[in-house]
């Protein structure tokens, strides 16, 4: 990893490395050419850590943790927890933290926002259902020719007499 090579079945690892360094680049500047140059030293050498970091792991995952005398394997004790604490100390040098999200809003809080809107600019119809959406045929305050509940009586006969 030091050396810029990776093993051949560890092909894959690269493929993250370059998605992480890519990603890690947006989150800091539109394009790599808008980082200042202890970003992209710093950025490289995160990448770089979380390489040697990755492949630690994966030996550990096929060989085991344990040395042969049965003690926690060297690389997994000292070297691992460094190379981790380098990566989170450089995420913070370069201001990256884990990002709040915002809790989703529910419908009752819609609702409540909604009411709360309305009662401070008063636009509010607080006068219900209308009269006319419960009255029976024949009452109310309708308008226009044809309007359900509009008395027959009151409209003109068709043909024109």
């Amino acid at each position: 990893m030091m050396r810029g090579i990776l093993p051949e079945r560890r092909r894959y690892v690269g493929v993250y490395l370059t998605e992480v360094r890519e990603g890690l680049i947006h989150d800091l500047a539109a394009k790599e050419e808008d980082l200042s140059t202890a970003q992209r030293v710093l950025i490289d050498r995160v990448i770089t850590f979380l390489g040697v970091a990755r492949l630690i792991e994966e030996h550990a995952r096929e060989q085991g943790i344990l040395d042969s005398r049965g003690r926690l394997s060297q690389g997994l004790t000292g070297h691992y927890l460094s190379f981790n604490r380098f990566i989170k100390e450089t995420m913070a040098l370069l201001g990256l933290e884990k990002r709040q999200v915002e809790p989703e809003v529910t419908f009752a809080e819609i609702v409540k926002r909604y009411d709360k809107e309305e009662a401070e600019t008063g636009t509010r119809d607080t006068s219900g259902p209308s009269d006319n959406a419960t009255a029976g045929p024949g009452t109310g305050d309708l308008k226009g020719a044809g309007a359900m509940g509009e008395d027959k009586d009151d409209q003109e006969p068709e043909g024109g007499e």
